[in-house]
C-alpha cells in the first residue's frame, strides 16, 4: 500500500499518462484528496472465504411475517427484524427461535405508522418511524419500550425534509440523512442527501453535517404525472458507520472509501483500483423486462455509460474491516473483498447477487435471502473463518 498526498498522487497520474501505461488509472476524485491510501496489493494471494450456513431467521409455521425490512443484531447475537407490513419488530435468539415481538401499529408510545430502519447503540434498539418523524427506543436488557425522540425537518439545517436513513451515534445523538422529491425544475443528477445531527434534547445542530450525492434515478414526466425509477447501472452513495461514530462514504463509481469524524470533517480515504465491468445495452434492457413499456422506452433512449459501477455495497464490521462487493462481468455474482482497517486486502469470495449481506459481527455474516423452496424472505446467518 502507498499513502499519498495530493502532490504525489498528481505526480503518479502524470507519470502514468506520459508512459502510456493503460492499466494505471487514478481518478481525479482520488487525485484531489489528501491522506489517501492507494491499495496496490492484490487479492490473488489472500484466502478465499467459504461461509457456512448455521441459522435462519424468518417466517415459520408459528410465526407469520409480512415483509422483512431492516434488520440488526445485538452484542448477544439476537436478531431484530422489521416487519414493514405488520408494523412490528420480531426478536429472535441466536439459534433462530423467535423470542417475542416489539411494538404494533398505532400512534402511541412504542407503536409505529411507518416502521423503518433499525439500529443498535448505547444499550438500545432504535427504530425510525418516518411518518410522525420520531425514533423509538427499546432497552436491550428488558426489551421494553423506553422512550422516543421526535424531530421536525423544519428545524433541521437542510433543504429537503424526508428522512432517508439515520445512524445512532455513541454520544446518544443521531445522524439523519434527508432527501427530497423529484421536481420538474430540478435535474435528477442534482439530487443530494443532506445530513444533520439530532441531539437527545430533540434539537438539531445549527450546521449541516455532510452533503453527498443521492442515488441516480431516471425521471419520466408528462402532463399531470411524474415517475422515477433507478436505472440498473445507476451510481449510488454507500454509507456505513462504525461503533466509534466514524462515518464512511463511497460513491459506487470507484472503490474509494472516505472517512469522516464525528464533527463531519474529512479524515482520510482508501482507494483500490478495482476494474469496472463493461456495460452492454442488451444486458441492461433484459434487467427491466418486467417494467412498463414506457419505462423500457425511456431507458432505451438514455445515453448509457460504457461500464457498470465499480461496487454495489459497503459494510464495516465490529473489527473495523471493510466488506465491499465488486461488480463483475457475471450478472449473477458479486466479488466480495475484505479490507483491513488500513486498507490491506484480507480475503475474498464470490457470492450470488440474490444473497444480500446485511451485517458482519462476531465472526458471522447475516444476509437477506429468499428461500428457493418456499419463496419466503429470511435472514440467514453464516459462520466464517478469517
Amino acid at each position: 500500500m502507498i499513502r499519498l498526498s495530493t502532490f504525489l498522487i498528481a505526480l503518479v497520474l502524470l507519470l502514468a499518462s506520459c508512459s502510456g501505461a493503460p492499466d494505471v488509472e487514478i481518478p481525479e476524485e482520488v487525485a484531489s484528496l489528501e491522506n489517501v491510501t492507494v491499495v496496490t496489493d492484490s487479492f490473488e494471494d489472500v484466502p478465499e472465504l467459504n461461509p457456512e450456513r448455521v441459522a435462519r431467521f424468518g417466517e415459520t409455521e408459528d410465526v407469520l411475517i409480512g415483509r422483512i425490512g431492516s434488520s440488526v443484531v445485538d452484542e448477544n447475537g439476537r436478531v431484530f427484524l422489521n416487519d414493514t407490513d405488520q408494523k412490528v419488530i420480531h426478536v429472535f435468539n441466536p439459534d433462530g427461535n423467535r423470542i417475542r415481538q416489539l411494538g404494533r401499529e398505532g400512534d402511541g408510545p412504542g407503536e409505529f405508522r411507518s416502521l423503518g430502519t433499525l439500529r443498535i447503540s448505547n444499550g438500545f434498539l432504535h427504530a425510525m418511524d418516518a411518518s410522525p418523524r420520531r425514533i423509538s427506543r427499546f432497552t436491550l436488557e428488558s426489551l421494553e419500550f423506553h422512550s422516543s425522540i421526535s424531530f421536525s425537518e423544519d428545524s433541521a439545517p437542510v433543504e429537503f425534509g424526508f428522512p432517508y436513513t439515520y445512524f445512532a451515534r455513541p454520544d446518544s445523538s443521531y445522524l439523519i440523512f434527508f432527501t427530497g422529491p423529484f421536481m420538474r425544475d430540478r435535474d435528477a443528477d442534482e439530487m443530494v442527501w443532506e445530513s444533520a445531527v439530532l441531539n437527545p434534547d430533540e434539537r438539531f445542530e445549527e450546521d449541516a453535517f455532510l452533503t453527498i450525492p443521492a442515488n441516480e434515478w431516471l425521471v419520466i414526466s408528462g402532463e399531470g404525472f411524474m415517475r422515477a425509477f433507478p436505472a440498473p447501472y445507476g451510481r449510488k452513495s454507500l454509507i456505513a458507520m462504525n461503533s466509534d461514530g466514524t462515518l464512511y462514504h463511497t460513491w459506487s463509481e470507484h472503490l474509494l472509501i472516505k472517512s469522516y469524524s464525528m464533527e463531519g470533517q474529512y479524515q482520510q480515504a482508501i482507494y483500490y483500483p478495482y476494474p469496472k465491468a463493461s456495460l452492454d445495452r442488451s444486458d441492461v434492457m433484459s434487467r427491466v423486462k418486467d417494467r412498463s413499456e414506457q419505462d423500457q422506452s425511456h431507458l432505451r433512449n438514455q445515453n448509457m455509460p460504457s461500464t457498470w459501477p465499480a461496487v454495489d455495497a459497503l459494510h464495516v464490521d465490529d473489527e473495523n474491516r471493510f466488506w465491499v462487493s465488486g461488480v463483475t462481468e457475471n450478472s449473477e455474482e458479486w466479488k466480495w473483498m475484505v479490507f483491513g482497517p488500513g486498507g490491506s486486502p484480507l480475503a475474498t469470495f464470490t457470492w450470488p447477487r440474490s444473497t444480500a449481506i446485511r451485517h458482519i459481527q462476531d465472526g458471522f455474516i447475516y444476509a437477506y435471502e429468499t428461500d428457493e423452496e418456499t419463496g419466503l424472505a429470511e435472514i440467514v446467518k453464516y459462520d466464517f473463518d478469517l
